[in-house]
């Protein structure tokens, strides 16, 4: 493999990754805080993605 598609390869993985920890699913019955650079964005969250 060449290096040039490892580093694609790795840099893909890594986002993907990056992409899937971005995301959080709020259930019925749990509550979230929404923040962005540590400041409240919005508060009670409703559930969903």
């Amino acid at each position: 493999m060449k290096k040039s598609n490892l580093f694609i390869s790795a840099f893909s993985f890594i986002l993907v990754i990056l992409a899937f920890q971005s995301l959080y699913v709020v259930t019925e019955i749990q509550r979230a805080v929404l923040l962005r650079f540590g400041e409240i964005v919005q508060f009670d969250v409703q559930p969903g993605l």
